[in-house]
């Protein structure tokens, strides 16, 4: 699988295309070169990704390229789908090839029980505080006998701890955040 790009049809805007699941928009716009995700394609149509364009090269246009950069901030949701969509065709510098489809069902299954306080955050902000906070919040996560998720929760973070490191090799984040709770576990 390589990076799939398409170019939608001639009612939506010059410059707007699809590329590994997520509208993209690349236009120029005052003598300066946007780069821009719009949105995924699961989560909106392509009238919507049109409408969402339109708003981003205003705004663009209105405060200029570098201010309308500080306000979109890269989350971790965002990373997290550059993520899989990395390893699920290149793998990492360990794997000799592509992630397995359990492996990465495994990172989607925690994205989307464990991990959801985070994905929010800008990763580039994301301290060791927020994950000792995260974790001691999902340490309360039970079974249905009552006792506790002890090895569902250190799996998760280490699965976090990896995606970091990922970030960390691609400089969205400068340290892993995760590295004091797996030393101290």
């Amino acid at each position: 699988m390589r990076n799939v790009i398409k170019k939608l049809n001639k009612r939506s805007v010059k410059g707007l295309t699809i590329r590994n699941g997520s509208y993209f928009l690349v236009k120029c716009i005052n003598g300066q070169r946007l780069n821009t995700t719009v949105g995924r394609v699961e989560s909106m149509d392509i009238d919507e990704a049109d409408r969402k364009a339109v708003a981003i090269m205003d705004k663009v246009r209105d405060m200029g390229l570098e201010a309308y950069k500080e306000l979109g901030k890269i989350t971790m949701a965002d990373v997290f789908h550059e993520f899989i969509e990395y390893v699920s065709t290149t793998g990492t510098k360990k794997s000799k090839g592509a992630f397995r489809q359990e492996s990465i069902n495994n990172y989607k299954t925690e994205h989307k029980l464990r991990w959801g306080k985070l994905l929010k955050l800008p990763i580039d902000k994301i301290t060791d505080d927020h994950i000792e906070s995260w974790f001691r919040g999902i340490e309360k996560i039970k079974n249905k006998d009552g006792s506790p998720k002890v090895s569902a929760n250190y799996y998760s973070l280490t699965l976090l701890s990896r995606f970091f490191n990922w970030a960390m090799d691609r400089r969205y984040v400068e340290v892993n955040p995760c590295l004091r709770m797996v030393k101290s576990s």
